[in-house]
């Protein structure tokens, strides 16, 4: 009350006046100080609210640089499974012209052999009839 009632202390009514003698006069500045008090309030909900949504914002862009760091954890898998995918690829061709180069070289072998076979058995029949 006493910091409500500093700005009238100097008042004559304020000094000589009784109990309720400078009521008139006080009534405007205690309205002041109530809408004062009452903007304060506002000003203190929306102080909090900001620091709600500070809070908030400070969640967000941690769990965005989280998420950044675990895209460039995938990025990097990625970009492994790239190079092993090359490998293997490489692998597999070289293991495909090899096996092919193999069944190449049995068929010539099992050709050369049944060719071989069927010379032996047919021509001398057929060298028998023309001699």
């Amino acid at each position: 009350m006493s910091l409500l009632s500093a700005p009238l202390r100097e008042s004559p009514v304020w000094l000589r006046g009784g109990t309720l003698a400078a009521q008139d006069d006080f009534a405007p500045t205690l309205l002041a100080r109530m809408d004062q008090a009452s903007s304060g309030g506002r000003i203190a909900m929306v102080s909090d609210r900001v620091d709600e949504v500070k809070l908030v914002m400070a969640d967000n862009i941690e769990l965005l640089l989280h998420r950044g760091d675990k895209l460039d954890e995938v990025d990097e898998k990625a970009r492994q499974m790239s190079v092993m995918a090359r490998a293997f690829q490489r692998r597999a061709r070289d293991a495909k012209r090899f096996q092919l180069w193999q069944q190449a070289k049995f068929g010539l072998a099992v050709g050369t052999a049944v060719t071989v076979g069927v010379a032996v058995i047919v021509l001398p029949p057929v060298l028998a009839v023309a001699l």
